[in-house]
């Protein structure tokens, strides 16, 4: 009896266990049939480690040891000398090669010959890790450039989420050593958030060949940031909801229903249309025009939009015109890109999501830098 108890037990324990497999396998193929293929991240070739310094590695799936990402004393940076391939990148959804020189900045090593450099400050959208190199708008506005018969060298330190603080940090270490003659803010609405932690949650190795396994890891990895109070957080949510007025209807053309998706994004890109916002970013723009005088460099802002305030019926620039007006005080020219991406609209598809370009996207915005370079800088090397 106790012979029959225990195989039955057995023979149980097999069939829950085939039945789990089986519904695993079911789920993954669901999975696979649905969905394209999570993005990868594979590093080719690293050099000059001794370069780097003390990190604590972070990045997406690895298959080897380091990574594109790594952190310093001062936030998030990108690994020098590195070369990383991001296949099924989640936006364009392409093959991306990503070469970073000795600086940690995407593009080759910052040439020493002739001709006006311009350094672009940014996150995300600036360092744009989901277009090859030569389609980024930083690399396109030097193409225009030299097509307009000047001479520029442009210069890529945008890092992945980061904020206006950890911008201006990579001035202060690295940015000045290349002695830029301008350096252009590409400043986007949610640049008043303190920089995130980059990483995300892997798989355990035995399940790095599942895709379900590595979106579930995607979906329950954590940004976490740093340096940042629950205090700035309540005001700058109380003050998105006080001054906006949400509302149904369609954001296209109805503002108060445009106005509702900026309250539900407070914590992103809704965060600038909140004073305190602001607030906590004009210290950090004023130092920037104190370094442009002590380093002798020219200073553009470059105000960034949302994909729904281009796109919308009516105009709403409430936080473009608090960047034009604190230029204005600090004579620091700028150029808001809204205008410019409302014009090309018709043209096609000019936003992935909410703010990254796609590569029409990239070349209105760097023939619109490209002109206002023109038009606002002085004349000097390379102009």
């Amino acid at each position: 009896m106790a012979k029959r108890s225990v195989k039955s037990w057995l023979q149980n324990a097999a069939l829950a266990v085939a039945s789990s497999m089986l519904a695993l396998l079911a789920g993954e193929a669901l999975v696979r049939l649905v969905a394209p293929p999570p993005p990868e991240v594979y590093i080719e070739t690293r050099r000059d480690q001794d370069q780097v310094g003390p990190a604590e590695l972070q990045l997406e799936r690895v298959p080897d040891a380091g990574g594109l990402f790594m952190t310093s004393p001062s936030g998030v940076r990108l690994r020098p000398n590195t070369h990383a391939i991001l296949r099924h990148e989640r936006l364009s959804g392409g093959t991306i090669d990503i070469r970073t020189n000795s600086l940690g900045y995407r593009g080759p090593e910052v040439s020493s010959g002739s001709g006006m450099r311009i350094l672009f400050l940014g996150d995300s959208i600036t360092f744009a890790n989901y277009l090859p190199e030569e389609q980024t708008f930083v690399r396109l506005v030097g193409d225009f450039g030299r097509q307009m018969g000047h001479a520029w060298n442009t210069i890529n330190t945008g890092v992945g989420a980061i904020g206006l603080a950890n911008e201006v940090a990579i001035l202060q270490e690295s940015g000045l050593s290349v002695r830029p003659d301008v350096v252009v803010l590409d400043f986007y609405l949610n640049d008043f958030l303190e920089s995130p932690g980059v990483f995300m949650v892997s798989p355990p190795p035995i399940l790095s060949w599942s895709w379900a396994a590595r979106y579930a890891a995607m979906r329950f990895g954590r940004y976490e940031r740093r340096e940042w109070t629950a205090a700035i957080e309540e005001e700058i949510e109380a003050e998105v909801k006080r001054r906006l007025h949400p509302g149904p209807g369609n954001w296209k053309h109805d503002r108060q229903a445009f106005e509702a998706i900026a309250v539900q994004w407070w914590q992103d890109w809704g965060g600038g249309w909140s004073p305190a916002a602001w607030r906590l970013m004009a210290p950090l723009l004023r130092e920037l025009k104190r370094l442009s005088e002590a380093h002798g460099f020219t200073l553009v802002f470059v105000a960034f939009p949302v994909s729904y305030q281009v796109e919308a019926d009516f105009v709403e620039d409430w936080p473009q015109r608090q960047l034009i007006a604190i230029g204005r005080d600090l004579d620091v020219p700028v150029l808001d890109l809204l205008p410019s991406l409302r014009v090309a609209v018709s043209e096609g598809p000019l936003f992935y999501d909410q703010c990254h370009h796609t590569e029409l996207g990239s070349r209105v915005v760097a023939q619109a830098i490209a002109d206002f370079l023109v038009a606002h800088v002085p004349a000097r090397v390379g102009l």
